[in-house]
């Protein structure tokens, strides 16, 4: 599909945090939230809505032409 994707894992989610390192191996955008766990959305947004920002503010230019 060629979309940008973002892994965001909660550092405090063991499991979930682990599969953003796998998924960063693979080339995968991720972030991982300090002091977040399962629902990083919830327990830290303004993080979350950086981590997005950040992506779709990279990302942008390179689909500038979609």
């Amino acid at each position: 599909v060629g979309l940008p994707v973002l892994y965001v894992a909660g550092e405090l989610d063991a499991k979930y945090a682990a599969v953003a390192a796998r998924a960063a191996e693979a080339g995968c955008a991720t972030r991982v939230v300090s002091g977040a766990g399962h629902s990083v959305h919830l327990e830290r947004p303004v993080a979350f809505a950086d981590a997005v920002a950040a992506l779709a503010w990279t990302k942008n230019r390179d689909l500038a032409g979609f």
